[in-house]
């Protein structure tokens, strides 16, 4: 059988057949698809500036300079017409974006790859260079606004054209929010979407933004931190930029580095205030001048409430700074009470812990001139009334309230005069009583009353007592004589009181008469009442183991002003009996130490212990009389103190000289196995 064969021409006519249709077929296809390409529209999200806010559209059909293609120019920035023929030509699509930078160019971006673009079908009218951004300024943006929008906006800096499939109002609202980078628009964006396809991003980009301008606004505030007035309002913005920054997202570690930025600053303004608190309370304690640090601890407070009241230093603060400022504004805003109600000494005690401020705060002067000027003008019109006590004591007051040449001058006057009232009250006082002596034929209390008188008051009644001088001379003289009748010799106390009484009879007749009769007869009784006297010292001096001494010693001293006739045995029985006295007008303790030691190894340590005892006590500030060993006094003193030396020892002190050495030492730890176990 042969085989058999198909007819070649056939086959090729058949095959070249159907390539024809099938490459007509792919170009049908091809047709199509490029015709319904063209016939999509172009979708956009159009964000852009107006001169009052941030805004933007979604439009269709969008085109630049009635083309969706533009040319890629590279980096060229001066571009002619040959050159901008040969740029190569990219179609815009979506997803993509076209940005208007500052300089006015574009920007493309398509799958993270920016590239710099100008329009297509541009016109050349004459052959000469164009930058880029004077390229795009010569074309227009097209499309048909979605919404209310009607007509589309210009090509500005600043302007970001976002291709999209379809119109997106969530990705529009992020666009504007992203562009705009404005709080509100943030906050409006995720009010409305607090869960969608960009809220996460756009939480993240929102926390970072705050937390950017937080730590800008820390750096003014720091930058200011140094000078006199701190700028607190911008860390009160940082914190609250910080905190908005943490409420959006909580854990991100940026936000929570800021918050510890504004934290470590709210706490050095704490430590501050803290430190200036402390600065007013040892003002206070001292009586010195101090208010402004608890105004200035006050004024940091307010700041810190304002910026981060919850901060932990803030609070331990606020408790101390709140606590003092209260005392002192009720203290200040009492004593404005009282002075308003007429009581300026209670204002006084409200504000008297606080007088040292007064040179600070206004408020406590005001207080003080109040009260001042209260009982100044108090003591003058009580001076007015020549009511001398209370104008003293008013004007005293005001001196002591407010010194001043003023008060001082018044207040001297108002004792003058208080003086001098109270001397001729006194004078007439005692002229009242004298004439009721002399009504019942007393003249000797009469005389006597009115010679008792200080010389201020005195002289306001010589007139009187010198009326009565005569009469008093005469009845004094034979008092006195009736009386030496009676009780001389003196033989106990009684005569020794009416002697007395006799000598002062004499005494006053004399100064007022000045007979020698009755100097003589006053001298006589003077011998009398000093021999008297030295004779009663003698006997209680000779007493056994100086018992007496305190009483001889008295017997001496009322003898002395007589300036007797035996004054010199009264001095001589005075010095002999002036070291019995000490020791027992004294404590007086007798120090001695007994040394029972080697007095080779410990010569003089007895005697210099009992030395350095006796002179602390002489010392102590005690009224002692102290016997040192060695002193031989005339009695023995009241007590004594005696102490035994039973041991010496010498102590050898010992000194370390340190030496230079090249050499080091150290310490270093040593592993033990069976410790180690028994610790495990």
């Amino acid at each position: 059988m042969k085989p058999r064969f198909s007819n070649p021409r056939f086959s090729a006519d058949r095959c070249r057949g159907a390539l024809a249709l099938i490459a007509l077929c792919l170009c049908a296809s091809a047709l199509t698809l490029c015709l319904s390409a063209k016939e999509l529209p172009l979708n956009a999200i159009v964000v852009y500036q107006t001169a009052s806010a941030w805004t933007y559209m979604q439009a269709s059909d969008v085109q630049l300079n009635a083309k969706i293609e533009v040319k890629d120019c590279g980096n060229e920035q001066s571009i002619d017409k040959n050159v901008y023929g040969k740029f190569p030509k990219i179609r815009l699509s979506a997803p993509s974006s076209l940005e208007v930078l500052e300089n006015g160019s574009l920007r493309y971006t398509k799958n993270d790859v920016a590239t710099c673009v100008v329009p297509d079908n541009l016109k050349f009218e004459k052959n000469s260079g164009f930058t880029p951004g004077q390229l795009a300024a010569k074309s227009s943006l097209d499309g048909k606004p979605i919404g209310s929008a009607t007509a589309m906006p210009a090509l500005k800096p600043g302007m970001l054209i976002v291709f999209v499939a379809a119109p997106d109002a969530e990705y529009a609202e992020f666009l504007l929010a992203s562009r705009a980078s404005e709080i509100a628009l943030w906050d409006a964006y995720l009010a409305k979407f607090p869960s969608a396809a960009h809220t996460a991003e756009a939480k993240l980009s929102f926390t970072h933004f705050l937390v950017n301008q937080s730590r800008a606004h820390l750096q003014l505030y720091k930058t200011s931190e140094s000078q006199a007035s701190p700028a607190y309002a911008e860390l009160k913005t940082a914190a609250q930029l910080a905190f908005k920054a943490k409420s959006i997202l909580p854990g991100d570690a940026e936000s929570l580095s800021a918050i510890e930025e504004v934290t470590a600053a709210v706490d050095t303004i704490a430590k501050k205030g803290t430190g200036e608190l402390l600065s007013y309370q040892q003002a206070l304690s001292a009586k010195t001048a101090g208010y402004e640090h608890l105004k200035t601890a006050d004024y940091l407070l307010q700041q810190l409430q304002e910026i981060d009241p919850q901060n932990p230093s803030v609070v331990a603060f606020e408790s101390g700074a709140t606590k003092e400022t209260s005392t002192y504004e009720t203290a200040i805003h009492s004593a404005q009470n009282q002075i308003a109600s007429n009581h300026p000494d209670d204002a006084m005690r409200a504000v008297s812990p606080y007088l040292a401020f007064l040179p600070e705060d206004p408020r406590i002067a005001e207080i003080v001139n109040s009260s001042h000027s209260y009982h100044f003008n108090k003591g003058k019109s009580s001076a007015d009334s020549n009511n001398w006590q209370d104008a003293v004591h008013e004007f005293d007051l005001a001196e002591t309230i407010k010194p001043s040449p003023e008060s001082v001058a018044a207040l001297a006057n108002a004792k003058k005069e208080l003086e001098k009232a109270n001397n001729k009250a006194a004078a007439e006082a005692a002229i009242r009583k004298s004439n009721d002596f002399a009504a019942q034929s007393d003249v000797l209390s009469a005389y006597e009353v009115l010679d008792n008188l200080p010389p201020d008051q005195r002289a306001l009644v010589e007139a009187e007592r010198t009326a009565l001088g005569p009469a008093y001379v005469t009845t004094a003289s034979a008092a006195a004589a009736q009386i030496q009748k009676a009780h001389d010799p003196i033989r106990g106390l009684a005569d020794e009181k009416e002697i007395e009484k006799a000598y002062v009879y004499l005494d006053r007749a004399f100064a007022f008469d000045g007979q020698p009769a009755l100097k003589e007869r006053r001298d006589d009784l003077a011998d009398k009442l000093s021999q008297y006297y030295l004779e009663q010292a003698i006997r209680y001096d000779s007493r056994p183991m100086g018992s007496g001494a305190c009483i001889g010693w008295s017997f001496l001293d009322k003898a002395m002003p007589y300036k007797a006739s035996n004054l010199e045995a009264l001095r001589d029985e005075k010095t002999k009996a002036e070291a019995t006295y000490q020791l027992r007008s004294h404590l007086s303790i007798h120090v001695t130490f007994r040394d029972q030691t080697s007095r080779r190894d410990s010569i003089g340590f007895a005697e210099q212990l009992a030395d350095a005892i006796a002179s602390g006590l002489e010392n102590s500030g005690l009224r002692v009389k102290i016997v040192r060993p060695g002193d031989t006094p005339i009695v023995e003193p009241s007590f004594s103190l005696v102490g035994d030396v039973v041991d010496h020892r010498k102590n050898s002190t010992t000194k370390s000289d340190s030496k230079d050495s090249k050499y080091r030492a150290g310490e270093e730890q040593l592993p033990n196995e069976q410790w180690n176990a028994i610790n495990r």
